[in-house]
């Protein structure tokens, strides 16, 4: 109890802060306490019901890396009341699920007034909102907001990751890659270029009428908000082969295709195309269903502008089917050209007939064959220098009726479409007689060359 005496006013400079206290105001007549009580209240040392936003003292922050630190002062006696402050800290674009735990600040041992905390692990170059909570026991103080952005990191520590390339047979390639933290752009590099041939904004970039079958390298280099640039050399770079395009009218035929025919080969010659290295060439004879015939020839190009190929060991007068097929391994299905052709005739030396036989039978039915003779579509056969049977299509004739015992001349022609050509040897032939039908006499034959196998019965 403290006496006023006569006084009506009391200075207590004794008093604890932050701490409540009670008063109450008595009158004293004759020595004694008066019953009623004058006044009474509760005070708070010091008074807080007026503090609204109470900012610490001294507030600073440091900011390395991924690492926000706090600290700060309660030198003020309104702040020395307060022992707890609550720290949340938020993505200020998202505040609902972008917050960190909440902490507590502890004290400084060494300095009771001095608060610190640390946020670890934060987003480069984001915007963040810190919140302080200051917590009384009996007043509800308002929370102060700070607002930061985060650190750039070091160049060295972000590389373009993720990098991919894809290239399309329509000649659109899409160059794709990792966001990378805090970046703004990135400078696309093509073909080891010493300066970006394309500068992005988003992770991928589409390039058109990239030209097929050439082979493209691509590297990325990442300029972050602070104005650094991820340098080149700690990017990784990505290649490619771009494609051919399907669509276009890449084949032999149209690349002045050229083709040469003799009698027994075939000559071709094309311009060699964009993005093909190799050529199947393939011929069969027409008429072969089957491919019993046919025959398959691998064609290096050697990068050379014009592509040669030649075939020999051909039949003469036969038609073929000529089938030439790029060959691309990423495309198995190309445009192929085919191409009908005819070898040519032989010369007339070579149309010469052999082997010519006969053969006589007792009913005087006489049997004329020969050897057939490429390229020739008919046979006129001279008896005695005469023309005596045209236009035979077999090579094997029979002549009804010959007269017994007489000897006669056979010769035969070839024919090419309606041109006759050199004949054969002449067989001097003596038909034998026959009586009663019983062949009385055989073999005699003579031949006015030696050449061939003739033989008579």
């Amino acid at each position: 109890m403290i006496e006023l005496s006569t006084s009506n006013s009391k200075k207590l400079s004794t008093l604890q802060s932050c701490s409540k206290y009670y008063f109450s105001l008595h009158t004293i007549y004759n020595g004694k306490n008066s019953i009623n009580t004058a006044l009474e209240d509760e005070y708070e040392v010091p008074p807080m019901e007026d503090s609204g936003k109470l900012i610490p003292d001294h507030i600073r922050t440091d900011i390395k890396e991924k690492t926000f630190s706090i600290s700060f002062d309660t030198l003020d006696a309104k702040l020395q009341c307060i022992k707890q402050y609550d720290l949340t800290l938020c993505k200020s674009d998202d505040q609902a699920n972008g917050c960190l735990p909440t902490k507590q600040p502890s004290h400084d041992p060494q300095q009771k007034r001095k608060f610190e905390s640390k946020f670890d692990n934060l987003d480069y170059c984001t915007n963040y909102t810190l919140e302080v909570k200051p917590h009384h026991s009996t007043v509800n103080v308002t929370s102060i907001s700070y607002n930061f952005l985060s650190s750039t990191p070091n160049v060295k520590s972000v590389p373009v990751t993720g990098m991919n390339a894809v290239n399309f047979a329509n000649g659109t390639t899409i160059v794709s890659w990792d966001d990378v933290e805090c970046a703004t752009s990135y400078q696309v590099y093509e073909d080891e270029g010493t300066f970006p041939s394309y500068v992005e904004w988003g992770t991928q970039l589409i390039i058109d009428n990239t030209p097929p079958c050439s082979l493209k390298s691509y590297s990325i280099a990442a300029v972050l908000n602070d104005g650094n640039k991820t340098a080149i050399e700690d990017v990784s770079t990505t290649a490619i082969i771009t494609k051919w395009n399907p669509d276009n009218t890449y084949s032999p035929e149209s690349q002045n295709l050229n083709i040469t025919v003799s009698e027994t080969s075939v000559s071709i010659k094309w311009n060699n195309m964009e993005c093909i290295s190799t050529y199947q060439v393939k011929i069969c004879e027409s008429q072969d269903d089957e491919g019993n015939s046919c025959s398959t020839d691998t064609i290096s190009s050697s990068n050379e502008p014009h592509v040669d190929f030649e075939k020999t060991d051909l039949l003469p007068c036969t038609d073929y089917l000529l089938t030439i097929t790029p060959i691309l391994p990423y495309l198995p299905r190309v445009k192929v050209t085919t191409y009908d052709f005819r070898t040519s005739t032989l010369n007339a030396k070579h149309l010469f007939v052999t082997g010519v036989r006969a053969k006589s039978y007792h009913n005087g039915t006489t049997v004329l064959d020969w050897n057939s003779v490429q390229c020739a579509t008919r046979y006129n056969i001279y008896q005695n220098g005469n023309k005596a049977y045209s236009d035979v299509a077999d090579t094997q004739y029979v002549i009804d009726n010959a007269e017994p015992c007489s000897v006669l001349n056979y010769s035969i022609t070839a024919k090419l479409d309606n041109n006759e050509e050199t004949g054969s040897n002449t067989l001097i032939f003596d038909h034998s007689p026959y009586q009663y039908g019983k062949r009385k006499r055989t073999r005699k034959a003579h031949i006015s060359k030696s050449h061939g196998n003739f033989i008579s019965d």
